[in-house]
């Protein structure tokens, strides 16, 4: 346990000085691609990060990631509008012949060997 160590400080994305620039290059429309936004990173200022770390970034700090990032609108619960009733199926000529009721005779000769 000698090897254990805690750390003195939480965890920051190296991302977070340049927050405001990736948000409103994702923001515009069309959206800058990840691999562009990394490229530009790196060229404009000499941050080389993966492409996926990009896009961690930019889901945690839109709330992407967390549960309840969108809210309910009240009244729109399932329990207060049920779904629309399903409509009953016509009953075919079809169903009328084979809706007669069975009768199932055992097979005497069947199972044995």
């Amino acid at each position: 346990m000698e090897n254990t160590r805690s750390h003195g400080r939480p965890w920051q994305s190296r991302l977070i000085p340049y927050e405001e620039e990736i948000l409103g290059l994702r923001r515009r429309r069309p959206p800058m691609p990840f691999d562009q936004i990394t490229a530009r990173l790196a060229t404009k200022y000499g941050l080389k990060v993966h492409l996926d770390t990009v896009h961690n970034f930019v889901k945690v700090r839109l709330g992407l990631y967390r549960e309840n990032s969108r809210k309910r609108s009240p009244g729109r619960t399932v329990g207060e509008n049920p779904p629309a009733a399903i409509p009953q199926a016509k009953e075919s000529e079809w169903d009328s012949l084979h809706n007669d009721a069975r009768i199932l005779i055992p097979n005497p000769t069947k199972g044995q060997a």
